[in-house]
């Protein structure tokens, strides 16, 4: 343990010996759903959809090469989902929505440089700040009989407020401040959750996945 702490504040003793950066950055993102493979009872087929973030950070140099850089995030994302019941013995249902929802997270990534390139990687958590379900919901019955619903459920239920992911990204550093970053996030946390019974179940749970493209600009801070 003392050596781990000597370690420790070696790193934070050698980045105060480099220039720290406070940024802000904001995109475009791209979210889908990652979902429970298809059985006889129950298929889940995600479409992603166009979003938006934006996000402050702040990098904090622990080499000359490695940095720290956490991060405060707003994103909204939404995704084209159908899930049904194709089994005509199981009362055939099938629904037809976008999912939408708003998110504030904390993403904490350890950042390698070269040059004015960088790789990055960490853990990201997430608040869920709303969700929304809108669409159409069809009971397909027994024979010619068909009942057709509208969906609009801008409620929490199923859904777990609280978010869990890892990130991977990469990014360049243009002049002036300027800079582009390219970044994947996983979740690792089931989204939602729905077991039977319950209306339009997955029979499983599903998890986020997105992609975003982000213009950045960052200054030193003055010390």
């Amino acid at each position: 343990m003392r050596h781990l702490l000597l370690a420790l504040s070696g790193l934070l003793l050698t980045g105060t010996a480099h220039a720290q950066f406070i940024g802000l950055q904001a995109g475009a993102l791209y979210g889908t759903l990652a979902t429970p493979a298809n059985t006889s009872s129950r298929h889940t087929a995600a479409t992603g959809r166009v979003g938006y973030h934006v996000e402050a950070f702040y990098e904090f140099p622990l080499t000359a090469h490695l940095s720290l850089v956490p991060g405060l995030a707003f994103s909204h994302q939404s995704t084209n989902l159908v899930t049904g019941n194709p089994n005509p013995a199981e009362a055939p249902f099938e629904a037809v929505y976008q999912l939408t929802f708003n998110q504030s997270s904390l993403p904490i990534l350890l950042r390698a440089t070269r040059d004015r390139f960088y790789v990055e990687a960490g853990p990201q958590l997430g608040v869920l700040l709303n969700t929304n379900e809108r669409g159409t919901l069809t009971y397909l019955g027994y024979g010619p009989t068909t009942l057709q619903f509208a969906l609009d459920n801008p409620s929490f239920t199923d859904y777990q407020r609280l978010q869990a992911g890892v990130c991977l990204g990469a990014g360049v550093k243009l002049p002036a401040g300027f800079g582009l970053d390219l970044r994947a996030y996983a979740g690792l946390t089931k989204l939602k959750e729905q077991y039977e019974p319950g209306i339009y179940s997955y029979g499983s749970d599903i998890r986020s996945r997105t992609v975003q493209a982000s213009l950045t600009y960052q200054r030193p801070i003055k010390r």
